[in-house]
């Protein structure tokens, strides 16, 4: 996942009553990996709630316009990602390995 934008949202009062966070991200859904966005609105008065994923070709036009920019961004941190889990993976192996000797 890829937040590539927030904006502030604000009561009548023009209080910060939370905030807008947009997302690019690798998803699984119905059993398979999709090129995702959302558009999360987390309000400070009930945190917590989960991000509704939409693949990306289901999108509007201008979603797909708005998110499209980002996805190098995702790729990047895929890659990082999956860079960390290598010497927890390395480790893993090791243990597997005493184990069955």
């Amino acid at each position: 996942m890829h937040a590539y934008r927030s904006e502030g949202m604000e009561d009548d009062q023009r209080n910060c009553i939370g905030e807008i966070n947009w997302y690019v991200g690798m998803v699984k859904l119905k059993g398979g990996w999709r090129l995702c966005y959302a558009k999360d609105h987390e309000h400070y008065s009930w945190p917590g709630e989960s991000i509704y994923w939409k693949p990306l070709v289901d999108c509007s036009i201008e979603e797909r316009i708005d998110a499209v920019p980002h996805i190098g961004a995702l790729r990047e941190a895929i890659v990082k990602s999956k860079e960390s889990l290598v010497p927890e993976l390395e480790k893993a192996i090791e243990a597997v390995a005493k184990l069955t000797k």
